[in-house]
């Protein structure tokens, strides 16, 4: 891992690409560092009903 992408700088890169006229040539390209997203509190299980309670007799 580079240092920019450690410190969520932009990351340039170069590549190789064909142009209209099929000829080759470098184009630089930068990106961010993807971050993960964060994640929502799961919903607490809950029962859809509850059971009758048993009555002693």
């Amino acid at each position: 891992m580079t240092d920019s992408q450690m410190t969520g700088g932009p990351t340039r890169s170069w590549v190789m690409v064909a142009d209209a006229d099929g000829r080759p040539h470098l184009e630089s390209r930068w990106t961010m560092p993807e971050t993960a997203p964060v994640a929502a509190p799961a919903p607490t299980a809950q029962p859809a009903h509850a059971a009758p309670a048993a009555h002693a007799a």
